[in-house]
């Protein structure tokens, strides 16, 4: 893009395919486009309502902030985004709708089948989707937040979900870490899986690794 003089915009924004999602939704129910990102449009109420069904939170209790790529975000305590990925994976029969149930299943497929997608090719959640081989889904979200699914399983028949905040925002030391090293220790991923995240080396700029990350489980 330097060479070519091109201009960086927010079409370059990790988010953009976000965004593109909710514009394609705006025009399916006939809202206001220009306006899409703002909190009282249809689509962003739209989305509020899909997260309070799916974390089992009032509308009334989530904190609404704004994203860097300019949408609305939805701050709430850890264990209603725990409930929101567990619903997500694993629906008990009396949760929402079948259109609902339905959706949520598609997407669940979509993220097993297609993990490049969710994380590319260096990202923590497609790292983990291929190490875990179809036992879980996994997103990350900015300031160190992490998400995770666990599919239905002998071992955890009515599923299971896991959510994490590293205080300090860091995105690429202590997030991975402690991620591998809890799968680790639910037996969701092996005691060999992924040893360049679990310790994460610490390097310096030459590259030579000085020190490493590793999480000390107490439990």
């Amino acid at each position: 893009m330097l060479r070519a003089d091109a201009e960086i915009n927010q079409l370059y924004n990790n988010c953009s395919g976000k965004h593109a999602a909710m514009l394609a939704f705006a025009r399916r129910i006939n809202a206001d486009t220009d306006r899409y990102l703002l909190p009282q449009s249809p689509v962003q109420q739209a989305i509020l309502k899909t997260v309070s069904i799916f974390c089992e939170i009032p509308i009334e209790e989530i904190q609404i902030g704004i994203d860097g790529c300019c949408a609305p975000n939805f701050a709430m305590p850890l264990r209603r985004m725990t409930r929101g990925f567990l619903n997500l994976v694993a629906p008990p029969d009396d949760f929402a709708d079948d259109v609902v149930r339905s959706a949520a299943a598609r997407i669940v497929s979509a993220m097993l089948d297609y993990p490049e997608l969710i994380g590319g090719s260096e990202r923590l959640d497609t790292m983990l989707m291929k190490a875990a081989s179809g036992k879980l889904i996994s997103k990350v979200g900015a300031d160190g937040v992490w998400l995770c699914g666990i599919m239905p399983s002998a071992q955890y028949p009515k599923g299971a979900a896991i959510a994490l905040k590293i205080e300090d925002g860091d995105d690429k030391r202590a997030r991975p870490a402690v991620a591998v090293a809890v799968l680790k220790r639910l037996d969701i991923l092996s005691g060999d899986a992924l040893p360049e995240l679990s310790p994460m080396p610490i390097k310096n700029r030459r590259g030579d690794i000085v020190g490493r990350v590793e999480a000390v489980l107490n439990r």
